[in-house]
């Protein structure tokens, strides 16, 4: 990546930073600053800022349901856990019995 890329990308990221509300007022001003000296970045800002506000309907059933699937991995991986600590015990029992 060159200079001017790696620039154009750290600006993107701070733009991104502050539509995800990331950033403090002076972060906040800095992007400002930068959004309205250059035509680029101040479109960048405008439709990232109107993306957001369009899929946030969707965005937020996207984030119940990933919160559900974790809440449900979780659990399943907790009985797995359970399962194999308990078949672990059998199996111990089984030779500690089967030696006497």
């Amino acid at each position: 990546m060159t200079s001017s890329e790696d620039i154009r990308h750290n600006i993107d990221d701070r733009i991104d930073q502050y539509i995800n509300g990331k950033l403090s007022q002076e972060q906040i001003d800095e992007i400002w600053i930068d959004a309205l000296c250059d035509d680029r970045n101040y479109s960048y800002l405008k439709t990232s800022s109107y993306l957001k506000e369009y899929f946030k309907p969707h965005l937020a059933q996207t984030d119940i349901a990933e919160a559900k699937s974790i809440q449900d991995g979780t659990s399943n991986a907790s009985n797995i856990i359970i399962a194999s600590i308990i078949v672990a015990l059998i199996v111990a029992l089984l030779i500690f019995w089967g030696m006497n």
